[in-house]
């Protein structure tokens, strides 16, 4: 998952300084009990297909008297220190590189995967999973989506005005492994576009930040925005884009140039292939976009009836106040769906994905204190599988209440969250509207435990 460029930028130079010299003054020897230390490119998740060689050629320190070994599932595969072998089933297997010197042992652990030819997984209603910057391919539940979507890489506007795509997501996440990983588990998985995220945990726009925005509406950089967006979504391997524009902060909740945002949208929609060929076959090629609640929904209200999007992410949460309240009730999850399926779109119900919270939203200190400057003072948001590292009983419950809130004038402590109850009741007013499905933001927040998964909760409630 993790890569470690970062790692080998500083500790290479260090080795190949040992390894150049010999042993004095300036290049002491090693200890027998020194770790023997391992550099080399590695992720936690390796992808090849059938007939794709695996090679690696690390560097160990200190190597006098080091004994190596590959394994594969156990099973021994090379006992030097490179390696190279051409894959040829389908596996998802793990892989551990191991050196022993002196009887100290150091490793590396990956798991390798040749993935099944892509068969699109059968459901009722889309589970989908946003993964956000910072989590990896083995914080997704494969077993309980339908639909992945990658947040983000960010459109930028750099000090001469000119946009650029900040990709650094694809710094500590390997894009092409991801993919893999989905198609072998009949997932398609798309790359989100947005503008700058103050958080990943809670998919908070910046406030007054018009980056995303100011580009898309340029005269003379929309198309090629539009352009690059769809070159590193198709360059990476993605099966479609979702845009996530940047929250319109205006007093009226609306962007200033409605027209040249549909535009934009529209430039994508016709310029986005019609398919994706996966394993030699051919399927949609899927477009979607997400919006917030509240009061500035309206922004987008003018380029949701694309024909060629295929659904909307409504994320209906993280909605602050300066008196507790649950961020993601089910009164407001209820109102923002009937307002896209009522006068606001309207959209026919299959085209709505209802995104609900894996976080919490913490309320402290004396609500009569808090202001909208000082809010961040009394607020924390928390991860979903944080509670229930420290809450026993959290899955189950949709607030922790240290302190209960009383009154403004009495100190409090209260957490509000979607637990399992919450999805629940979420999922099934869902079904009575016949919308198109659920989605968590997101699913590294999660927890691992399948008792208390969000993820699988929705999957199930949903009948899939």
């Amino acid at each position: 998952m993790k890569n470690i460029k970062h790692i080998l930028l500083f500790i290479l130079p260090l080795f190949a300084f040992y390894s150049c010299e010999d042993n004095d003054a300036s290049n002491p020897e090693f200890g027998d009990t020194d770790l023997p230390h391992i550099y080399m490119e590695w992720t936690e998740n390796i992808a090849r297909k059938i007939g794709e060689k695996v090679e690696f050629s690390p560097q160990v320190s200190p190597s006098d008297g080091a004994t190596y070994k590959w394994t594969l599932d156990g099973e021994v595969i090379g006992t030097t220190k490179n390696i190279s072998f051409t894959v040829n089933e389908y596996m998802t297997k793990e892989l551990v590189f191991e050196v022993e010197r002196n009887g100290v042992i150091n490793s590396r652990t990956a798991s390798l995967l040749c993935p099944q030819p892509f068969v699109p997984k059968s459901y009722s209603k889309k589970s989908l999973g946003f993964l956000a910057k910072g989590g990896g391919i083995s914080d997704v539940d494969w077993d309980n989506i339908t639909h992945l979507v990658l947040s983000s890489i960010v459109v930028n506007i750099n000090d001469a005005g000119a946009y650029t795509l900040d990709k650094t997501i694809f710094d500590d996440l390997n894009a092409s492994a991801l993919v893999a990983y989905a198609h072998h588990n009949g997932v398609y998985v798309l790359l989100e576009v947005s503008g700058v995220l103050g958080s990943y945990l809670n998919a908070s726009p910046v406030y007054g930040s018009y980056t995303f925005y100011d580009a898309a509406i340029n005269d003379n950089t929309y198309t090629s925005l539009a352009s690059d967006i769809l070159s590193t979504a198709n360059d990476n391997g993605f099966d479609g884009i979702n845009i996530y524009m940047d929250k319109a902060n205006t007093a009226t909740g609306a962007f200033g140039e409605p027209g040249k945002l549909k535009r934009f949208y529209e430039q994508i929609a016709n310029t986005a292939p019609a398919t994706k060929t996966i394993d030699g076959n051919n399927y949609d090629y899927l477009l979607s976009l997400s919006v917030v609640g509240g009061w500035t929904r309206g922004s987008l209200a003018g380029v949701v009836n694309i024909p060629q999007f295929d659904w909307i992410n409504i994320l209906a949460f993280g909605a602050e106040d300066l008196s507790p309240t649950a961020h993601s009730a089910q009164w407001y999850a209820e109102q923002e769906v009937g307002v896209w399926l009522g006068w606001q779109g309207p959209i026919v119900p299959s085209r709505i994905v209802l995104v609900v919270p894996a976080f919490g939203l913490r309320y402290f200190g004396v609500p009569a204190n808090y202001t909208w400057a000082n809010l961040s003072e009394y607020t924390q948001y928390i991860p979903y599988s944080n509670l229930c590292s420290s809450y026993i009983d959290a899955p189950s419950k949709n607030i922790i209440e240290n302190k209960p809130f009383v009154n403004a004038n009495t100190e409090c402590d209260v957490i509000y969250y979607d637990g399992l109850p919450a999805i629940q009741t979420k999922v099934a007013y869902a079904l009575t509207k016949d919308i198109g499905g659920i989605g968590l933001w997101s699913v590294e927040n999660d927890s691992k435990e399948i008792s208390k998964s969000l993820m699988r909760q929705i999957n199930i409630s949903l009948g899939n």
